[in-house]
């Protein structure tokens, strides 16, 4: 996974001018490349777990359609139990 991240980093700065500018000040501190990819690694992690949460909502509500949703029985129908009106 760690391999698999580093890599996407890698390709996510050439196309995202924040992680651009941020690996180019790491660069020009000095740092050694491996500390460069955890960083950018780290921050892209970072933004995608702040994405699926505030997406995690939308993901967790049930899709409903006149297909999924089971069709409607009238009270004291055969082959059902009476229930009470509405559930």
């Amino acid at each position: 996974v760690r391999t698999i991240l580093f890599l996407v980093a890698d390709i996510a700065r050439k196309y995202d001018q924040s992680l651009a500018e941020f690996r180019q000040r790491l660069i020009d501190k000095g740092k050694p490349k491996m500390v460069i990819r955890i960083a950018l690694a780290h921050k892209l992690l970072i933004r995608l777990n702040a994405k699926a949460k505030r997406n995690k909502a939308n993901f967790c509500k049930p899709i409903l359609t006149s297909q999924t949703v089971a069709p409607q029985r009238r009270i004291g129908e055969k082959g059902t139990r009476t229930a009470v009106q509405g559930k």
